[in-house]
């Protein structure tokens, strides 16, 4: 390689980081609707219509178990994980539909997010190596909150993310 192209590669990849902290911004300040709607089912499913719109991908959404409020800090915690791994399967598995489901336990709560994309092996690190961190911040978000991540993926299969949480009941707002 010669130097410009190292050079190249080097904003490209810098580019990437800005990128990603932008995307992330973006979710921080979608948090604050969250607050003020109080509504996190309501909110969750929002987000994946608008992280699916005009994308020709279909979006099912269900809810299962009692609905109950849970804290602020899980809530915003899955509300992120749920739009990390539904902008995953937008940009990246090339996928026809993605379900998103909450299922309320009575001591858990876990969010389920299934695409039929592409699929990839989970075992090799090249996503954070090329400076897409989604799978990175959704396993950090899960290891804050004590929870629990099954990633199942493989090529040409699609993947299916699921995050379990203890949920304790949630303080009145």
């Amino acid at each position: 390689m010669t130097h410009r192209t190292d050079q190249l590669r080097a904003i490209l990849d810098q580019s990437d980081g800005y990128l990603a902290e932008a995307r992330r911004s973006v979710v921080e300040l979608r948090s604050t609707t969250l607050e003020k709607s109080g509504d996190f089912c309501h909110e969750l499913y929002v987000a994946g219509e608008r992280l699916t719109e005009g994308t020709g991908i279909q979006l099912s959404f269900t809810v299962g178990g009692e609905r109950r409020p849970l804290s602020a800090l899980l809530e915003s915690n899955l509300l992120r994980i749920g739009v990390e791994a539904i902008s995953n399967a937008v940009r990246h598995a090339q996928a026809s539909e993605v379900i998103l489901h909450l299922e309320f336990g009575k001591k858990e709560v876990s969010l389920r997010v299934r695409d039929n994309g592409c699929g990839f092996a989970p075992q090799i690190p090249e996503a954070a190596q090329s400076g897409h961190f989604g799978l990175v911040g959704i396993q950090e978000r899960v290891k804050a909150m004590a929870g629990r991540l099954a990633l199942t993926s493989e090529p040409g299969r699609g993947t299916e993310i699921i995050v379990t949480v203890l949920s304790a009941p949630a303080s009145r707002r």
